[in-house]
């Protein structure tokens, strides 16, 4: 608006201007001119002023509506680009949060996964012990023979051998220590010995037996 108010300020003096110099009388005169003409110059005058005036207000006036309507359009671009990628932004942050939790319940299903399984051996061991009484032998005290001095034998690996076969003929992964004791007639104390040496053999107390357990390591 202020651009306009100036342009008419410049055209209105430019019209005063002119009018004022068709009222002005020539310092020299070399044409003899009728009255009819002059006042015919001046109306031409006036009218050509008021039309360029009319047409710069019309151009000004539209020039400046495109200028504002062209800003409004690029600051409503800005805004909405704005908007967009602040909702990018929450979306990965919801994306990454939604990956965190499944990873946290994988590693959790995975964990009562292998919770379940062993639970699952502890029984099967369990129900195996309880089936398995026909072919058991009591353990005593006097069941291991002690070798004789003079010869040259190696007991503790012999009983090593017939511990890692009860387990690994059992038809489940985990087998239980009275399992152990009655295929072997050994005594707990003795089996907890002699497994803790033994490299291959894992040992666990399972929740469901109440006792220990044990089991092959294939990586050993």
């Amino acid at each position: 608006m202020r651009r306009i108010y100036m342009l008419l300020v410049l055209v209105l003096i430019f019209v005063a201007t002119a009018a004022f110099a068709v009222d002005a009388p020539p310092a020299q005169v070399t044409l003899n001119l009728t009255e009819d003409a002059v006042k015919f110059f001046k109306a031409a005058v006036w009218i050509g002023g008021g039309f360029v005036t009319i047409l710069a207000i019309l151009g000004v006036a539209f020039f400046g509506f495109d200028v504002r309507k062209a800003h409004a359009s690029i600051n409503e671009s800005t805004t909405e680009l704005k908007k967009l990628l602040t909702d990018a932004q929450a979306l990965h942050a919801e994306i990454k949060k939604t990956h965190e939790e499944l990873n946290e319940l994988r590693s959790k299903y995975e964990i009562n996964a292998k919770e379940r399984e062993k639970n699952i051996e502890e029984l099967g061991a369990k129900i195996e012990d309880l089936t398995d009484k026909a072919a058991a032998v009591e353990p005593t005290e006097t069941a291991v023979v002690v070798p004789v001095a003079e010869e040259k034998q190696e007991p503790s690996r012999d009983i090593q051998t017939l511990i890692r076969d009860v387990i690994d003929s059992s038809s489940f992964e985990w087998t239980t220590i009275h399992r152990i004791m009655k295929k072997t007639g050994l005594p707990r104390e003795q089996i907890l010995e002699i497994t803790r040496e033994m490299s291959d053999i894992e040992i666990s107390f399972g929740k469901k037996t109440k006792d220990h357990i044990f089991k092959i390591n294939p990586h050993s």
